[in-house]
């Protein structure tokens, strides 16, 4: 039997709507609020800036759900953060800058430096049901 079938995607969109949504915004001069609005799409202003964001970073592969685990070195996360902390961007623009799929993942690492945590590479794993690969620094 085959489990996949039966995983709920986390997204309410495929990534072809969320490229028609897209495009249509770029037609309209409308705000993304207002955007929102007018064609009832049920996600909010920081999410469609995502949306946006990721498309013009990595074009229609960057819609979609990421289905593999991400190994990030100590390195890259170091120089993220040292990027952050010199004031060199905000958490969307040095997420892009690095190609990270979320702003969530520079403020994670980020908090973790002021933390006086240890920053660490990704250890490799495999994503399983008990495994929260979603939060995963």
């Amino acid at each position: 039997m085959n489990l996949e079938a039966f995983v709920m995607p986390r997204s309410k969109y495929r990534a072809e709507e969320k490229l028609d949504f897209i495009t249509k915004f770029q037609q309209e001069d409308l705000s993304i609020e207002k955007f929102i609005s007018k064609y009832s799409v049920s996600v909010s202003r920081p999410t469609f800036s995502h949306w946006l964001d990721c498309y013009t970073r990595d074009g229609l592969d960057g819609l979609k759900e990421s289905k593999k685990w991400q190994h990030y070195s100590t390195e890259l996360k170091q120089q993220v953060v040292i990027d952050y902390l010199s004031g060199k961007g905000s958490f969307r623009s040095i997420a892009n800058k690095y190609g990270l799929r979320s702003k969530r993942q520079v403020e994670v690492w980020v908090s973790k430096y002021n933390g006086i945590e240890k920053l660490t590479a990704t250890p490799s794993r495999k994503p399983g049901p008990d495994n929260d690969t979603e939060n995963h620094v």
